[in-house]
């Protein structure tokens, strides 16, 4: 549709031109060429399609910087939680782990139990805490850009990190308890 530029009510207009050559390298030619028609024409700076669409997607882009910090910062506290209480009730166990140790169970065998024990809450957790994440995808997805709201790569990588986490709230302190004597073991309660 071609209005005539006074009859629209607007004060703004857009030209777009497409080129298999650089857009700002036929910008001056196509300034000169529409002051030729009308010299009292104002043309704005010429801007290419990748710049609209920059600058028309960038404050949502900042909300999803934002978005992304809080959801780093809320992982980590996560990660930091998981650890606190898996490592809390395997330092608990230190009596039973000195028991077992005494009674000649096998170092191997600890650390299986010590992980089953600490590691099935944190399984649940993470089963729950994904189920409660797909099922909220729906009221984010609008504000995804370029990204499926169910990102395998996000969930493995979120699912990784507190497992890793859980991994290593169980391996450190079972390994400190199964490096102690025995008996100091035992005389701590």
């Amino acid at each position: 549709v071609c209005l005539p530029y006074w009859q629209g009510g607007r004060s703004d207009f857009a030209l777009v031109v497409r080129s298999a050559m650089d857009p700002l390298a036929i910008a001056p030619a196509l300034r000169t060429a529409i002051h030729g028609l009308d010299r009292e024409l104002v043309v704005p700076r010429p801007l290419t399609l990748e710049d609209v669409v920059d600058a028309s997607v960038r404050q949502r882009r900042f909300q999803m910087a934002l978005v992304l910090a809080f959801a780093m910062a809320a992982l980590l506290l996560a990660a930091i939680g998981v650890y606190g209480v898996v490592s809390q009730s395997v330092m608990q166990r230190t009596k039973e782990i000195g028991i077992r140790l005494a009674l000649g169970a096998p170092r191997a065998s600890l650390w299986m139990t010590v992980a089953r024990h600490g590691l099935t809450p944190v399984v649940a957790g993470l089963l729950a805490g994904m189920a409660g994440a797909v099922a909220a995808t729906r009221s984010i997805a609008g504000l995804l850009f370029g990204v499926p709201s169910t990102d395998p790569v996000t969930y493995s990588a979120v699912a990784g990190v507190l497992l890793l986490a859980g991994l290593l709230a169980c391996w450190l302190p079972a390994r400190r308890a199964a490096r102690i004597d025995p008996l100091e073991a035992l005389r701590q309660e």
